[in-house]
């Protein structure tokens, strides 16, 4: 049976040794600020900040959130006119494509079925945005500089539109065309990842993102 101390204790800078953390099968029923303990359904280290529980962030845990992430991959040669695979991957988890993945193109080709441009030049980006790597329409070809076609019929144009949690918006060009490359900004100026499908004319896009968003600039580049 362990013993009860009332007093705080004071060990003088001496070390600890082959101490365990409070071993729980589940959450400290009545924490104090600062508390620890090791929640062993979950297998995580835990403590209470006064007002919730939050995780002691592992190596292992970090390096697991972090290969979740969508990454840069590096380079990409688009002539094949093939879709990357997980081989093609140099960061994060490399045995599946992320959602957010994304890769430079290196050598210009052309991607059949991808959203945005699938004629894609050197510098331009391919991202998967959906839930399939396999499916070319789950991917985005997104222009990062003007090829031959637009010199001197490019054309822009900004809107600005709010955006209800996981509820896909069109958002039709009223001056362009043809729309090859979307970037979105938030209301503060800070560019704001979306997942972008063209599913209707070649003037319009579809934004969807996963929680409400105001103020959002919307700004196209086409011709």
């Amino acid at each position: 049976m362990a013993k009860l101390y009332e007093v705080n204790i004071d060990l003088d800078q001496n070390e600890i040794k082959n101490v365990v953390i409070d071993n729980l099968a589940g959450e400290a029923a009545t924490p104090v600020q600062g508390q620890l303990w090791y929640n062993n359904l979950v297998s995580k280290l835990k403590y209470y900040t006064g007002a919730a529980n939050k995780i002691i962030a592992t190596e292992d845990y970090v390096t697991t959130v972090v290969n979740a992430l969508g990454q840069m991959q590096g380079s990409f040669s688009a002539l094949p006119g093939l879709l990357p695979v997980a081989a093609d991957k140099t960061q994060g988890d490399l045995t599946t494509i992320k959602k957010g993945d994304n890769w430079v193109v290196t050598v210009a080709g052309t991607i059949a079925g991808i959203d945005g441009s699938p004629e894609l030049s050197v510098g331009d980006l391919i991202q998967f945005f959906g839930s399939n790597p396999a499916t070319a329409s789950d991917w985005v070809g997104i222009q990062r500089n003007l090829n031959d076609a637009l010199i001197g019929n490019a054309k822009t144009e900004r809107q600005t539109v709010n955006l209800v949690a996981n509820t896909p918006l069109a958002v039709n060009a009223a001056t362009i065309t043809d729309i090859f490359s979307v970037q979105t900004y938030l209301s503060t100026g800070v560019e704001v990842i979306l997942d972008i499908a063209k599913l209707g004319g070649a003037n319009q896009v579809t934004l969807t993102s996963k929680k409400s968003l105001t103020g959002v600039k919307v700004d196209m580049l086409g011709a």
